[in-house]
């Protein structure tokens, strides 16, 4: 099996025949570490996203998820710097990150302050599961 998200994995996964009608995806647990450029293109409409429990290690293409809402992004092997390619995800609300080694600084980027951050046992110590993107 590939490590990466394909468009033909997208549309298997989604019950969908064309990439723009998707609109929630769930891969999780497929041992997926990359977004596929032409995959992430494809998607102008994908709302939410569900990659828990994979490997991803960097977010490279997430970048071209303009739609995006909801993210799940938890139990992956996350570092603080790959949250930078989210910054062009203007419509993202909901960031779930638990179990990623992402620190609290990470949490200080530029997003708007009406976005939801989940953080609970992002490997950092921390008092609250739910944290505001400022």
């Amino acid at each position: 099996m590939s490590t990466e998200i394909s468009l033909s994995l997208v549309l298997s996964n989604s019950g969908e025949s064309d990439a723009h009608d998707v609109t929630e995806l769930m891969l999780r647990s497929l041992n997926l570490k990359s977004l596929e450029l032409n995959t992430s293109l494809s998607l102008p409409n994908l709302l939410s996203l569900s990659l828990s429990h994979n490997v991803f290690a960097a977010l490279q293409n997430f970048s071209n998820l303009l739609s995006i809402q909801d993210l799940n992004l938890n139990f992956n092997k996350l570092t603080s710097d790959c949250l930078r390619e989210l910054a062009q995800c203007k419509q993202l609300q909901k960031l779930y990150l638990s179990n990623n080694c992402i620190d609290d600084s990470a949490y200080k980027v530029s997003y708007r302050s009406d976005r939801a951050l989940r953080k609970t046992r992002a490997r950092i110590p921390q008092q609250t599961a739910t944290s505001t993107i400022s």
